[in-house]
């Protein structure tokens, strides 16, 4: 892997240069031009997209920001994969009792034949918020909430005035998710609620290129919980429940 340098692209235009009209030119490299779609350059604002990108001769890790949206990158012809992702380094999406990232992402593959190919990158939510809304929450002295997933997920739930939210990857897809209340020292569970199964029944898509939020109202006397999935808008807003 190496990144993508001054040094590195004037070398290659030279081989390019190189390559005469008269020559085959199959063995001559392509430039393959990337740039942030409109809305990825306003998700980017203030960070940088790092975008990998792979082909029989090797591959390059380069950055695109709002200052810098489009660049050309020599490349050999043939097959090509080019990732994207965005977070805020917030989390490890692997670490127990942690949320997961705001990670958008981006992934193609290509077959590149011509001399010049571009290709727009555009970044997709890859993360669903879930709001909770408790008409009476746990006593944090006696219980603690936590949301769990038989895929290695786990987080407490912290909830503050009868609010509370959780990212969740969307590498937890159709998995049991459940929302638990255990006991102050954790060893009792002393309810539990299949999230998951709620999600999927309000219509949630896991495989969504871009995946909704979800807001969800818990009644404990007795348990009543109802959930409204909140689509997500391209422009970066929320549109109204539905």
């Amino acid at each position: 892997m190496r990144k993508i340098s001054i040094l590195a692209l004037s070398l290659t235009v030279l081989s390019m240069v190189a390559c005469s009209v008269k020559e085959e030119r199959g063995g001559c490299p392509g430039w393959l031009h990337l740039e942030l779609s409109p809305r990825s350059v306003t998700l980017v604002e203030g960070r940088s997209a790092t975008v990998s990108v792979s082909h029989e001769g090797g591959s390059d890790t380069l950055s695109l920001s709002r200052d810098l949206p489009s660049i050309w990158i020599p490349v050999n012809r043939g097959v090509v994969e080019v990732k994207a992702v965005l977070d805020n380094g917030a989390s490890d999406p692997s670490a127990w009792g942690i949320e997961c990232d705001s990670l958008w992402a981006f992934y193609t593959r290509l077959s590149m034949e011509m001399e010049e190919t571009s290709l727009d990158v555009t970044l997709h939510k890859r993360f669903a918020t879930v709001w909770f809304s408790f008409e009476m929450a746990p006593d944090p002295e006696e219980s603690c909430l936590q949301i769990r997933s038989v895929r290695d997920f786990r987080c407490l739930l912290y909830a503050s005035d009868g609010e509370a939210s959780v990212r969740l990857p969307a590498s937890i897809g159709g998995a049991s998710l459940e929302l638990c209340c255990l006991s102050s020292d954790g060893n009792s569970v002393l309810w539990e609620w299949d999230l998951g199964a709620a999600l999927l029944e309000a219509g949630y898509d896991w495989g969504a290129e871009d995946l909704s939020d979800a807001r969800v109202r818990v009644s404990l006397a007795p348990l009543e919980v109802s959930v409204t999935v909140v689509p997500w808008e391209g422009n970066g807003g929320l549109i109204l429940e539905i």
